[in-house]
């Protein structure tokens, strides 16, 4: 099983970010439904490449209110950095800068 109070230590160190934060963001309401269709492997992965915990609200906040509704968030996000040509950490960090809401993300320009 999962160690969420495990990983979120590890993130806080690493990330030099409150310990509480990170423990307040994946015991969320939010996140426990975001994360529910994911795998253990995928929870990391998506947490590892969040270089914040304002980016993992972020990136809740975008999944649940954008994007393809028929994916569970883990391919929807790994489809939204392929179709913008990016990692989905690059993606993260790019797309979902900090103190922007998700409806403020910017729109993908027309090719």
């Amino acid at each position: 099983m999962l160690d969420l109070d495990h990983i979120a230590a590890q993130r806080a160190k690493r990330l030099n970010q409150t310990l509480d934060a990170w423990k307040e963001a994946v015991w969320s309401p939010e996140f426990q439904k975001f994360s529910a269709s994911l795998s253990d492997g995928e929870v990391e992965q998506v947490l590892s490449w969040c270089p914040s915990v304002e980016h993992l609200r972020a990136l809740i906040e975008y999944l649940e209110k954008n994007g393809d509704s028929s994916l569970t968030p883990y391919p929807r996000l790994l489809s939204l950095a392929k179709s913008d040509r990016l990692t989905p950490q690059k993606w993260i960090e790019t797309k979902l800068p900090i103190g922007l809401k998700a409806n403020d993300v910017p729109a993908k320009k027309s090719r």
